[in-house]
């Protein structure tokens, strides 16, 4: 599969993960309800991308899931705090959950690029210090936002992928 296959599969996982958490959460309204099913969503939406680039197994990814979940964590219980206020807390909590999905997501797009191309060794998702994963989300975000102002998801996707290799590696 070319990179450009690759990364367009696995953004559209990435996006259809991020709208089932979105509603997850839209159908939970209670405060920190949806939890359980957020992590499993992400869970299943990194072994997805991983079995996209041709990972069966891989050392170290659900670690490496639960440091994603615990950098977004703050921002997930930010949102929570909002929910008792009507319409607003339920949107601020929704769209949360949907904008930590989608840059968890291409987080792990980030990394099996990288994994793919053989620059990332095979424990690095159990060793990864707290700075690279700030700055990997750091670049998740910044490329989703891209995306979003319309910006090609490949060459986004890609630019963020070339900022990390030249970081890290």
């Amino acid at each position: 599969m070319s990179t450009q296959e690759a990364i367009d599969y696995a953004y559209s996982v990435a996006a259809a993960g991020a709208g089932a958490s979105c509603i997850v959460k839209f159908s939970n309204p209670l405060p920190i309800s949806d939890i359980l099913s957020q992590v499993l969503t992400m869970k299943v939406i990194s072994d997805n991308i991983a079995s996209i680039y041709g990972f069966k197994s891989v050392p170290g990814l659900t670690g490496f899931t639960m440091k994603l979940i615990g950098a977004g964590g703050g921002v997930k219980l930010a949102s929570e705090v909002m929910m008792p206020i009507p319409i607003i807390g339920l949107g601020a909590s929704t769209v949360a959950a949907f904008c930590i999905q989608m840059a968890a997501s291409i987080a792990f797009i980030i990394i099996f690029e990288l994994r793919k191309k053989g620059t990332l060794p095979n424990d690095y998702l159990k060793r990864a210090s707290p700075m690279e994963i700030a700055y990997l989300i750091r670049l998740a975000v910044e490329a989703g936002g891209e995306i979003a102002l319309g910006k090609d998801q490949v060459e986004a996707i890609s630019a963020a992928v070339a900022k990390f290799e030249d970081a890290v590696v």
